[in-house]
This record gives C-alpha cells, sequence and structure tokens, in this order.
C-alpha cells in the first residue's frame, strides 16, 4: 500500500474515478443522491 501521508495536491485519482462510475450509473438510473444514500444505508451527506 501507499504511504499514510494525505495528499496536499486534492483527493486521490482513484476516489475521483470511483465517484465519477458512480455518478454516471445514479444518473443513468434516473437516481437521486437521496434515494442511493437510502439504499446503501448512509445519510445523504455521505454520498456527497
Amino acid at each position: 500500500m501507499g504511504s499514510a501521508k494525505q495528499r496536499a495536491n486534492g483527493p486521490d485519482p482513484i476516489d475521483l474515478q470511483v465517484g465519477m462510475q458512480i455518478r454516471a450509473r445514479r444518473k443513468s438510473r434516473g437516481s437521486s443522491q437521496s434515494a442511493l444514500a437510502e439504499a446503501v444505508g448512509v445519510s445523504f451527506q455521505q454520498v456527497q
């Protein structure tokens, strides 16, 4: 694994890619962030 140091220049590229894939899938299904949050058992803020 990588070092435990935080990146000073923004989010990890992998996190960005995963986020984009989740957003695309959610939008293609016509689902909201709130609906996704409820489906996975987390708060709306955690989905953002």
